[in-house]
């Protein structure tokens, strides 16, 4: 059986961890949308 504190230290981790892949995702979304990915494409090719 986990002892409570194993429990709670888990629980927080995972806590932490969706919090962080959600912000990376807004992050994500905010800078790097289609139009800036789009350009960056247009000058590294052209």
């Amino acid at each position: 059986m986990i002892a409570r504190s194993q429990l709670a230290r888990a629980v927080l981790w995972l806590v932490t961890a969706v919090l962080a892949i959600v912000l990376a995702y807004a992050v994500f979304r905010g800078y790097l949308g289609a139009e800036l990915l789009i350009g960056f494409a247009n000058g590294v090719l052209c």
